[in-house]
């Protein structure tokens, strides 16, 4: 395996221990939508069975909502926020 290993007991290890992980993302949904009605399932998915598993931490992330409704230059401007994160080390 290329991110973790499973012991014959089945029980794993992530490789990427000592690795920290950024992610960013847009979406459509409002915030509220995505935290309380779906509760922040997307995040929780790929945080904890994805990422974590794999052994990463800290997992950081920035997310975009309203991507379907926002203009060019809300797009804009999320990809000079996005440039800035990247150029912090985010």
């Amino acid at each position: 395996h290329y991110a973790f290993e499973c012991d014959s007991s089945s029980v794993c290890k992530g490789l990427f221990a000592g690795k920290s992980a950024s992610v960013v993302y847009t979406q459509d949904a409002p915030f509220f939508w995505t935290l309380f009605v779906y509760r922040d399932g997307f995040w929780s998915v790929l945080k904890y069975a994805t990422l974590k598993f794999c052994g990463f931490s800290p997992i950081k992330r920035k997310w975009f909502t309203g991507v379907r409704k926002s203009s060019l230059e809300k797009r804009e401007a999320w990809l000079k926020e996005t440039f800035a994160l990247g150029k912090k080390g985010f």
